[in-house]
């Protein structure tokens, strides 16, 4: 398991040890580029679409070393601004001296997950605060950590009732989005949420949603916690989730029931071209779901084999195998990559497919 902290800003200009991620100075807000960013509307987080993989408590009495708790310092160090303590069932990480310093702890890995996995790819969680600090001090989630480049996102709560989601990237350490939390609790902690959802981020504060954003990338890399400025930050449960996987196409369908007395099925006309020698991706006259069907962001290729249908989803630069069956007036199944498997419904409607996953609808049109 990899595991890394960021070290103060005015130690950036010295060389950081190989498991140490340098910080960086807080730069004037500038506007966000190549984000596609939406601000609340998305209502209550389900907790039964999330599975919990790991809980670090910081209870004194867990003597488990492993996850966060490893690489998360307790008292002073000679030459550190920042220091922290574990304590009472939460850490507390404290620095009262530089307004615009940066410290983050990050892990790559919990027990349990696949070699494959990242842990960004599933959701994160952290009950959090700022115990004392100014009105830019803030504590929160580090998230889509890139320990090679540092880059990452940082979503965190305000002393006043305020969130905030940071990038820093390539550009410098900039300031995404911000605003106002209704269901902030002033005197105690404020549970932060990160939930992946294909190329989108979800963003929560006490499971109520205030931002999503969409990067163009497949969120992955590490997680952690961030502490910005001075102040005293105080974090307990740091929570890792795995999406739960959709149940597969076959589940999601409901066969049909035929009454004793009704007529056989028609055979269809013998005549007509076998589907199973249908050129890939070309719809039959009687069937208006297979085919290719685009947009700006999507491309779906469907084939169909005796009412089942396989194919292909290009989402941007990702690439998902797709399985499904017919439900009414449609289809209704699943996509999969790296493991995951992501439920949608399909409605087929001449030229144009509705397409849904996770809330999000989409409109196909057909190309061929």
């Amino acid at each position: 398991m990899k595991t890394g902290l960021g070290c103060n800003s005015f130690l950036a200009s010295l060389s950081c040890l190989t498991f140490l991620s340098c910080s960086v100075l807080l730069s004037p807000a500038t506007p966000a580029h190549a984000l596609n960013v939406s601000l609340g509307g998305g209502g209550l987080l389900d907790p039964s679409s999330l599975t919990i993989t790991s809980v670090e408590s910081f209870d004194t009495s867990d003597n488990n070393k492993q996850g966060l708790r490893a690489v998360l310092p307790t008292g002073i160090r000679q030459g550190d601004i920042w220091s922290g303590e574990m304590n009472q069932g939460v850490y507390r990480l404290t620095n009262t001296q530089d307004e615009s310093a940066v410290r983050y702890y990050w892990i790559d890995r919990v027990p349990g997950m696949l070699p494959q996995q990242s842990l960004s790819e599933g959701g994160v969680s952290i009950e959090t605060r700022v115990e004392k600090g100014t009105e830019n001090s803030a504590a929160g989630i580090l998230y889509h950590f890139t320990p090679e480049t540092k880059n990452y996102y940082a979503f965190v709560v305000f002393k006043e009732g305020k969130y905030g989601i940071f990038q820093r990237s390539e550009r410098g350490f900039r300031k995404v989005v911000s605003g106002s939390v209704k269901a902030f609790k002033p005197d105690s902690t404020n549970r932060l949420s990160v939930v992946p959802r294909l190329l989108d981020m979800e963003f929560y504060v006490n499971n109520q949603q205030v931002a999503k954003i969409n990067d163009g990338t497949r969120p992955q890399g590490a997680a952690g916690i961030i502490g910005i400025g001075a102040g005293i930050f105080v974090y307990d449960n740091f929570t890792t989730f795995e999406i739960q996987k959709a149940p597969s196409a076959t589940q999601s369908i409901t066969p049909t029931k035929v009454k004793a007395g009704d007529p056989p099925a028609e055979q269809g006309n013998p005549s007509a071209p076998d589907p199973a020698e249908s050129t890939p991706g070309q719809a039959t006259p009687q069937d208006q779901c297979a085919g290719i069907f685009a947009n700006n962001q999507v491309k779906l290729i469907l084939r169909s084999i005796e009412g089942t249908y396989s194919g292909t989803l290009l989402f941007n630069e990702d690439t998902f195998a797709v399985k499904a069956g017919k439900k009414q007036a449609g289809l209704a199944g699943t996509f999969s990559s790296s493991g995951y498997d992501y439920a949608f419904e399909a409605e087929c409607k001449g030229e144009t497919l509705i397409f849904t996953t996770e809330g999000t609808v989409y409109q196909l049109k057909r190309i061929q």
